[in-house]
């Protein structure tokens, strides 16, 4: 609280404003509850969720990979993790739109390209975020509908609740995933604090990141299907999963990219 007896939740309600590609402004306030266990959701929920597949031609067979957001009918916004590395080969990545599980039908558009940050590190995942362009335009329906992003430059200030979104583990709990799209609410952790849990295990926490973990535990354990899931406050997206730690018995926060630090980027690169 500050001495005005306002909370970081409401400074910050005060000072987001959130952008789609349209322009518009969104402001509807999360009502979810804390758990250990995420709760199953609707796609129809959060409709700008797709799920970013990966083809292993050795299996021939697609896997959800990652996650990403709807910018545009032709665009979307995922990590650059997910679109880079000795073996990335866009015929090998695929999004499917507007289905809640895993793998399951929806409307599927294939990589036509990715555009990731020109200054994204591969070596300490600095400014993982990539927008990525798909051969032929989506359709917009219930199910399936262009994202929020929030306001260049805005911080993320520790103690406020953000809703993450996923496939994996990360936000479902447990040892496995059941398949369902899950939400789950965490919080914001310092990032001092953060960095300095990272430091022994070759992880950077740099200014373009937050970190977010239970109330109770402070930390989540991290499952690789969950790189990209989508951070929302206020129905605007604010982060998306950049990199973790599994099997630490939610010890260790998510670290996501700040998506503040880059919206202008974003804005300029979808073409």
């Amino acid at each position: 609280m500050d001495q005005a007896g306002r909370s970081p939740f409401d400074s910050i309600g005060t000072m987001v404003s959130v952008l789609t590609l349209a322009v518009a402004v969104l402001a509807a306030v999360c009502s979810c509850t804390a758990s250990n266990l995420g709760r199953p959701v609707s796609i129809g929920e959060h409709p700008s969720l797709v799920q970013i597949e990966v083809f292993l031609p050795i299996l021939n067979q697609w896997f959800q990979q990652c996650a990403g957001i709807v910018l545009t009918n032709y665009h979307y916004l995922s990590t650059a993790t997910c679109f880079h590395g000795e073996f990335y080969d866009p015929a090998y990545r695929r999004i499917i739109a507007g289905s809640s599980r895993r793998s399951e039908p929806g409307e599927i558009s294939y990589v036509h390209f990715a555009v990731n940050h020109p200054q994204f590190s591969e070596e300490n995942y600095d400014k993982d975020v990539s927008i990525v362009r798909v051969t032929h335009a989506i359709h917009f329906g219930p199910n399936i509908q262009q994202g929020a992003i929030i306001q260049q430059g805005v911080v993320i200030p520790q103690g406020i609740f953000v809703d993450l979104l996923g496939w994996g583990t990360t936000v479902q709990g447990g040892s496995a995933s059941d398949g369902n799209l899950h939400k789950l609410e965490l919080i914001v952790t310092n990032k001092e604090n953060c960095r300095n849990q990272y430091k022994d295990h070759d992880r950077v926490v740099t200014d373009h990141k937050f970190c977010a973990g239970l109330v109770r535990d402070g930390g989540r354990d991290y499952d690789n299907t969950d790189l990209g899931a989508p951070a929302f406050f206020q129905n605007a997206l604010v982060g998306i999963v950049s990199f973790g730690k599994s099997n630490s018995n939610d010890a260790y926060p998510v670290v996501l990219t700040s998506i503040s630090s880059f919206t202008e980027w974003i804005l300029q690169n979808v073409y």
